[in-house]
């Protein structure tokens, strides 16, 4: 009996723990925005570029707050972020191809902005905190006349980058947690704003 008891703990633990992942995962708070400038065409076909084509406006990518952007280069989380992109992509009947034929050139870009905010000295031991936030920003440009059709972004908290103590001099310390960048709920966050924009 106690044996067949252990048994069912082993099992289960697994089982938990992989229901608490899910629910944490599920609920990640995404924000998104979007930007439409034409009727996206379906079937299609589309490239991917680093930047945007030569003589296209800038995306405006300021924020509410006055932290400072950072963009954010890094060769394998925009990789990520093409990879989970190419199958939302192709479930609207988009299909990646080379530069002479393309209809659409597609563009990512990743940054990162630091914030600070107070904690309620009842339920934190600090009194501060500096944290990070960061987005996914794509855009779909017609390869034929560098107009920008659709841009769209999705951000979310990554960590909390560090930890205030005192009360009329705050230092911050450093914290060792590393960023959450959560790339397929972005990119799934910002197809769903895609899709809303060409309805």
């Amino acid at each position: 009996m106690f044996t067949s008891f252990r048994a069912v703990k082993f099992w289960l633990f697994p089982l938990l723990a992989f229901a608490l992942f899910a629910a944490s995962c599920a609920s990640v708070k995404v924000d998104t925005r979007c930007e439409s400038s034409g009727v996206l065409r379906q079937p299609a076909s589309y490239v991917w570029f680093e930047e945007a084509p030569a003589g296209t406006a800038a995306i405006d990518s300021t924020s509410a707050s006055s932290s400072p952007r950072l963009e954010v280069e890094d060769a394998g989380l925009l990789e990520e972020v093409r990879l989970c992109a190419d199958e939302q992509f192709a479930a609207r009947g988009l299909t990646p191809t080379t530069a002479v034929n393309a209809d659409y050139i597609a563009v990512p870009k990743l940054w990162v902005e630091l914030h600070e905010e107070r904690l309620d000295p009842l339920f934190s031991a600090a009194n501060a905190a500096r944290f990070e936030v960061g987005g996914v920003e794509l855009a779909l440009y017609d390869a034929r006349s560098g107009a920008r059709v659709w841009c769209g972004g999705a951000s979310t908290r990554l960590r909390d980058a560090a930890v205030g103590f005192g009360v009329k001099v705050v230092r911050y310390a450093p914290t060792s947690e590393e960023r959450r960048w959560r790339i397929p709920a972005k990119v799934r966050a910002l197809f769903a704003e895609l899709a809303a924009a060409q309805n």
